[in-house]
């Protein structure tokens, strides 16, 4: 549990306060537990302690996006401004309100018509991009094109996901399209639930977090943080279905490679800054427990099969060695 993990951390933080790592488990759970602020601050603590780390300051940057996330979802105080603050939010409402109407068209209807799911499909994908590219603003400000912005917004998992919905404007997939509506669904109720109380209705806002808490919402009715993880098991069963769907007359070569360079990407980017309790890699690693359980079952050969796929993935997203030239991400 993040809290008792967080007691854990503080106490190592006040055993051996000289220790970096320490500092970094009290922000990975801060963190965790959706306390944003509180996990950047720990993470900064990190840095001062271990200014080399680059994990260190990718989660620092990380905790402190999703903090401006937050606080942008948050009502504000002070006329004028609070009240242009409830327009942007209602307008983001609204958007994300006609991406589900369109995501539930194509998920939930019985229907054969192609065309039809597949408009739905492209609106639900363009009305995401929209909500998305609204968010990066507010959180992130207008771009800039330096070193330490592009860091910050590169390892921001909901700017990542970004490139993936654009993906997905290629071809149809509905695993793909759970894993963009999961962390959405969240933060849309976030948004009800902060827009309820600017509005005074927190007696109503506070039942709709008691029902979703530990789901969707946190206590605070900001997103839950295991959303993320969950989207994160989607984005790679997508991945594994865009294969599986090579045998079938709906395949798409090029959405199929693009998707799992783009998993790729994510992976390294991951791995090089130490971050190997990412989302995606411990969806891969979910993944990998479930296959490896099931093929255990059967006859020693698809193991061995197994196996093989594995090593070659593995080489696929090996960091290069000090001083080498990177290869090219290739999918084989």
């Amino acid at each position: 549990k993040p809290v008792w993990a967080k007691d854990d951390a503080e106490s190592c933080t006040q055993t051996k306060p000289v220790w970096a790592k320490g500092w970094s488990r009290l922000g990975e759970c801060e963190d965790a537990r959706g306390c944003y602020a509180e996990a950047a601050l720990a993470f900064e603590k990190a840095i001062e302690l271990d200014p080399s780390n680059a994990g260190y300051k990718s989660s620092k940057a990380g905790a402190e996006a999703k903090a401006k996330r937050a606080a942008a979802a948050a009502p504000r105080g002070g006329g004028g401004g609070g009240g242009a603050s409830s327009v942007r939010m209602l307008g983001l409402l609204l958007v994300r309100l006609l991406m589900f109407t369109n995501g539930a068209l194509y998920l939930l209807s019985f229907t054969t018509n192609q065309t039809y799911l597949d408009s739905k499909f492209r609106a639900c994908v363009q009305f995401y991009l929209c909500a998305a590219v609204v968010n990066f603003a507010q959180v992130h400000g207008f771009p800039k094109f330096t070193k330490e912005y592009l860091q910050k917004t590169v390892m921001d998992p909901a700017v990542q996901r970004i490139f993936g919905g654009v993906l997905l404007l290629l071809g149809s997939n509905f695993m793909a399209l759970v894993a963009l509506l999961l962390p959405e669904a969240a933060a849309l109720f976030s948004s009800v639930v902060h827009l309820l109380r600017s509005v005074g209705l927190s007696s109503v806002a506070l039942r709709i977090i008691a029902s979703l808490e530990g789901t969707l919402l946190d206590g605070h009715g900001n997103p839950y943080y295991k959303v993320a993880q969950y989207a994160a098991y989607a984005e790679v069963a997508t991945g594994i279905l865009l294969i599986l769907t090579m045998l079938t007359p709906r395949r798409n070569l090029i959405l199929m490679v693009l998707y799992w360079q783009f998993l790729q990407l994510r992976f390294v980017l991951e791995k090089a800054t130490g971050n190997t309790s990412g989302v995606l890699h411990l969806g891969f690693a979910y993944v990998d427990q479930r296959i490896t359980f099931y093929l255990s079952k059967g006859p020693g050969v698809l193991m061995t099969s197994y196996g093989f796929l594995k090593s070659m993935l593995a080489r696929q997203v090996a960091l290069p060695e000090p001083g080498a030239k990177p290869k090219m991400c290739v999918v084989s």
